[in-house]
């Protein structure tokens, strides 16, 4: 049986941050933002990003800084954009194993919950790169959440947002309980690593 769009308003857009590796290459995370947020509502949404610098920074090898903020619309221009007040440095350090490369990441996906019986529901994702944090061994894609303390705070935090954590429709969800670990094919083709 065919779902039914939800009443809009859908997502207002996307919280993002801005992160570079070693100062070299800069990369952007969003999060998807929930039908009811304000996007005008700069000093909220601030210490939202704030608050998830401070949990995402633990996760990244400490080659990483996350120095940006900012507010996409759902048609991917910038509302509203800022440095951090202050810049995070990544805190992980090296699996072992792992390589410090450009290309490594820990992709975290989740699905909207339906706001009503019947209603259509979408998928999200968030990729960060992370470097030498997590070991990419050979035929293991997928770490659990719960088997890493930082990764599991960083995912609790997004899961208990009233901000961030939405599908396309803005209806909040929960991001799963396992993270792909891989790399990415197109930062190796243009970084090299």
């Amino acid at each position: 049986m065919p779902c039914t769009y939800p009443a809009t308003p859908y997502s207002p857009g996307h919280l993002f941050l801005v992160y570079n590796h070693s100062g070299a290459l800069t990369h952007t995370i969003s999060f998807g933002l929930n039908r009811t947020v304000d996007i005008t509502d700069i000093a909220n949404l601030g210490a939202e990003a704030q608050a998830i610098a401070d949990l995402l920074r633990a996760i990244m090898y400490v080659n990483f800084t996350i120095t940006d903020w900012g507010i996409k619309e759902p048609n991917g221009s910038t509302y509203y954009s800022a440095p951090l007040a202050t810049p995070r440095a990544g805190t992980h350090t090296a699996a072992t194993g792992a390589q410090d490369l450009f290309s490594t990441t820990v992709t975290l996906t989740g699905k909207g919950d339906a706001i009503a019986p019947g209603v259509c529901t979408g998928q999200f994702r968030s990729v960060i790169y992370v470097g030498a944090a997590y070991e990419h061994a050979r035929g293991t894609k997928k770490i659990t959440v719960a088997g890493d303390l930082q990764l599991g705070l960083l995912v609790a935090r997004l899961n208990a947002s009233v901000y961030v954590g939405a599908d396309f429709y803005g209806q909040t969800g929960q991001y799963r309980g396992l993270a792909t670990v891989q790399y990415n094919a197109h930062t190796q083709k243009h970084a090299g690593s």
